[in-house]
């Protein structure tokens, strides 16, 4: 499960920044802003139906930090 919750994370991430990434990204070389990156966020929880902390938030580095966020939401 977790390979496609990996791939649909990176689709959905190119889809909202136009950019390609991988879960080695960092995302501030996804060239977003803040506001941009609250609304990717917003549709990441929308997306796999989770909420993420603002706690969780501030500590997001990489795509695979957000990666580790989803799998820790989803029941094994």
């Amino acid at each position: 499960m977790e390979k496609n919750t990996a791939h649909e994370l990176l689709v959905l991430i190119e889809r909202e920044t136009g950019k390609t990434a991988s879960l080695d990204t960092k995302i501030q070389d996804l060239g977003i802003d803040s506001l941009d990156f609250l609304s990717l966020i917003v549709e990441i929880q929308a997306q796999f139906k989770m909420t993420i902390s603002d706690r969780q938030i501030a500590q997001i580095q990489t795509i695979g930090d957000l990666l580790n966020i989803i799998n820790a939401h989803i029941p094994a």
